[in-house]
């Protein structure tokens, strides 16, 4: 990791790479102005690939790398895939996991979550060990992956993980919520949050991206323990809900795919107690 720049270099840095996110998240290319600042700026951070940034082929991999790089001395936004299809990847995955919970017998359910774990984190270990094979995995997930998935754990794996430790929690309707909450209302909070977020919230999050999660997050809980045949709704719906909004605000550096359904599972539990 480069060493961290001065003040007021740092703040001049910050200023240009975030208006070169703005443009990369909406698909625009970097215009003159602020390819001339990138490249003025690449002598004083000889450490960053500031020049590819500004003139290099790539320029989504070369901002993952700058924040990357600079993820200790200020927090960069970052870029991500078009909304929708990740979106609809996630309720995908959801349903067929859905599925999975209400059709599949226990010790079967068990051995391919635990299987499907396993694989995973075999395929990310050769992954992140061999940039051959990291390039072919982030050319077949271009369309839904982070840029800077690249040179970390990225999502995918995380929510297997999340599915499997479900899994062996043996309640069929506690894992349900935690699937639907994180398949449905995880997406629809970035979607509203990126419409008409403005408040702020921990974890760069919106207010209203945040309650859309809650609001969703309510329905598909709801929609769950319904499923399965789990009585009462109201407390373990709404507290699965709001457990499964507050991960996805207080994640940090953990990946919320793996703390979402997690959290909205402990909060089911806890309005099932409640009784």
């Amino acid at each position: 990791m480069p060493p961290a720049p001065a003040d007021d270099a740092l703040d001049a840095l910050e200023d240009a790479l975030r208006l070169a996110h703005a443009r990369l998240q909406r698909g625009r290319p970097l215009d003159d102005a602020l390819k001339a600042r990138l490249r003025a700026l690449a002598p004083a951070h000889p450490a960053l690939p500031l020049a590819q940034l500004a003139d290099g082929p790539d320029r989504a991999e070369a901002y993952a790398l700058v924040a990357r790089a600079l993820h200790g001395s200020c927090a960069l936004p970052r870029l991500r895939p078009p909304h929708a299809r990740r979106a609809l990847l996630h309720a995908l995955v959801g349903a067929a996991a859905l599925a999975f919970l209400r059709f599949t017998p226990e010790r079967v359910l068990l051995w391919t979550a635990s299987s499907a774990a396993a694989l995973v984190w075999s395929l990310e270990a050769l992954r992140l060990r061999s940039p051959a094979w990291n390039a072919r995995v982030a050319g077949l997930f271009a369309a839904t992956a982070h840029p800077d998935e690249r040179h970390r754990v990225n999502s995918g794996t995380w929510y297997v993980s999340g599915l499997a430790l479900l899994a062996w929690t043996r309640r069929p309707a506690l894992a349900a919520v935690g699937v639907a909450v994180l398949a449905l209302a995880d997406p629809a909070a970035g979607i509203v949050g990126r419409r008409l977020g403005r408040g702020r919230l921990p974890g760069g999050r919106s207010v209203a991206g945040s309650l859309a999660f809650v609001l969703v997050g309510f329905g598909a809980a709801s929609g769950a323990l319904l499923l399965f045949g789990a009585r009462p709704l109201l407390a373990p719906a709404l507290l699965g809900a709001l457990a499964g909004a507050a991960a996805e605000l207080l994640s940090g550096p953990v990946d919320d795919n793996l703390t979402i359904p997690l959290a909205a599972a402990a909060g089911a539990w806890a309005g099932l107690a409640l009784g």
